[in-house]
């Protein structure tokens, strides 16, 4: 006895990346926050997370300024051409 197991099941989805795990730990009642292998976890998750959203606004940024780079372009071609 005194073995107390516990089945911990998370999805996270955090900027488009999903991710699904699954722990068998030891649980204590008196044990202050939580295993240190599910934060580590969800940290991981949210750094792939964080580093899709960054580069999907990268990608964002780059298409605006292209586009405004054609507008000019467009723009001076008549007032010039």
């Amino acid at each position: 006895m005194g073995d107390h197991r516990a089945t911990i099941r998370i999805q996270f989805d955090f900027h488009g990346n999903k991710f699904d795990k699954e722990w068998w730990i030891n649980w204590s009642p008196n044990c202050e926050g939580v295993d240190q292998r599910i934060a580590d976890w969800i940290r991981q998750c949210a750094e792939e997370g964080y580093a899709k959203y960054h580069s999907q606004v990268s990608e964002s940024l780059a298409e605006m300024a292209a586009q405004r780079e054609r507008e000019d372009y467009e723009r001076l071609k008549k007032k010039y051409g």
